[in-house]
């Protein structure tokens, strides 16, 4: 165990994962949330939320991991991390809230020589703002993705330090923590690390958009993106991990934020962020891929065809459902209708008229005509012809995880993001 004791503030999403990490790296760490009853679930492995291998680093961590409700604790730390996470609204907006209750609770806290370091995601300007010395503030931008945060938090592609003098020194007890990561670090103003976590996100954004475009482009004159993709990743300009694998648009809220973030800023002071705009429009168009391709097979079946969608979170290894391309769906397609089944096997899912959740995708799909696979789950990998319940369904699969041929073969319409549609004469 290290010498020195962090404090991790807010058990959330972010808090959670940096608690556990910081743990695994042999820091003794002070996990508070104000919420007792929280606290109480989380020491009983009740976590709240769904991150792969999250439980597993929590567990047997005694000795170096506490919990408390009671911020006095965390005079015990000499770095404490402000962890709590920023909710979106589904419009793209952040509400800091939370973040401000938390630092009203934290800061008197501490100890006169304790470090405070921001890391929930805030717009710039922000740390700056706080009333606390300046010398002992730092922001430090999260770089976690959902369904991924465990390895991402052991191993970061890169630390970003945002500090008041970016050209003076982090003090012993952050260089301990910054230290146990190996991976390269940038040490910038406050303003610009709480930008490049937005300057992330944006460009990321901006590449997808250009993926979907370019995929819906493929569409429409034969080509196929699965085929081009590989092309764009061996142009070193590019890079093999580059973001051109085609979606439906942007879901969660992270991404989002950040673009409306980006609007509000240049708005503010008269900057241009048309380009944002686009973006975000296509991001749009992208998420209604599967109502078009749905709309599209209903035209060829019968108008109370059963509909079937698989996948109510916004992507695999998560339960969020904010900006979900299934749950969009579920909205756009006219409720009683068709009978729609879904499934999920994470994901929460508020009940819609018309809507049936079950428990297993085979349920799903042996009642309907029509399948949506509007998650990447790997579990729905297994779905082959002999699950439809008759010749000439419609199967709707985005993200291509399975054989379109195959199913094209039996007599199926077969659907895939940036392919022509297969099998669609053969449907009746």
């Amino acid at each position: 165990m290290t010498s020195y004791t962090l404090g991790v503030a807010g058990l959330t999403h972010l808090g959670l994962v940096q608690a556990g990490t910081f743990a695994a790296k042999r820091f003794r760490v002070v996990a508070f949330d104000p919420d007792g009853a929280h606290v109480d679930a989380v020491k009983a492995g009740r976590l709240g939320l769904h991150e792969p291998g999250l439980a597993d680093l929590l567990a047997d961590r005694s000795g170096l991991l506490d919990w408390t409700a009671d911020p006095a604790e965390l005079a015990q730390a000499d770095v404490v991390f402000l962890t709590c996470d920023v909710p979106v609204s589904a419009t793209g907006d952040s509400d800091l809230s939370a973040v401000k209750t938390l630092l009203e609770t934290v800061v008197p806290a501490l100890s006169a020589s304790a470090l405070l370091v921001i890391q929930s995601q805030v717009p710039p300007g922000f740390t700056r703002g706080i009333d606390f010395a300046k010398e002992r503030l730092f922001y430090q931008v999260e770089t976690l993705v959902f369904g991924e945060a465990v390895s991402r938090a052991a191993k970061p592609p890169v630390l970003i330090v945002g500090k008041a003098d970016p050209t003076g020194d982090v003090p012993p007890a952050y260089e301990a923590v910054l230290s146990a990561f190996d991976c390269p670090r940038f040490e910038m103003g406050y303003e610009s690390a709480e930008l490049a976590k937005i300057s992330i996100n944006a460009v990321l954004a901006a590449s997808l958009g250009m993926a979907n475009t370019l995929a819906d482009l493929s569409e429409a004159v034969g080509a196929s993106w699965l085929e081009i993709e590989p092309v764009l990743r061996s142009d070193p300009r590019i890079g093999p991990k580059a973001y051109v694998k085609a979606g439906l648009g942007i879901g969660g809220g992270n991404i989002g934020r950040d673009l409306t973030t980006i609007r509000k800023m240049a708005s503010a002071s008269g900057t241009d962020a048309r380009v944002v705009a686009a973006i975000s429009e296509n991001s749009a168009r992208a998420r209604d891929w599967l109502f078009r391709r749905v709309r599209a097979a209903l035209d060829l079946l019968p108008e109370d065809a059963g509909i079937a969608v698989l996948g109510l979170a916004y992507k695999p290894g998560t339960a969020s459902t904010l900006n979900a391309p299934g749950i969009r769906l579920l909205d756009m397609v006219a409720a009683g209708r068709h009978p729609i089944l879904v499934h999920d096997p994470e994901a929460d899912f508020e009940g819609r008229p018309g809507v049936t959740r079950v428990s297993e995708m085979q349920e799903a799909v042996a009642a309907s005509r029509i399948v949506v696979i509007a998650t990447a789950w790997q579990d729905y990998a297994a779905l082959v012809p002999s699950m439809l319940p008759c010749d000439g369904c419609a199967v709707i699969d985005p993200f291509g995880i399975l054989d379109g041929d195959t199913f094209a073969d039996h007599g199926h319409f077969y659907a895939r993001l940036g392919s022509s549609e297969k099998g669609m004469h053969d449907v009746e």
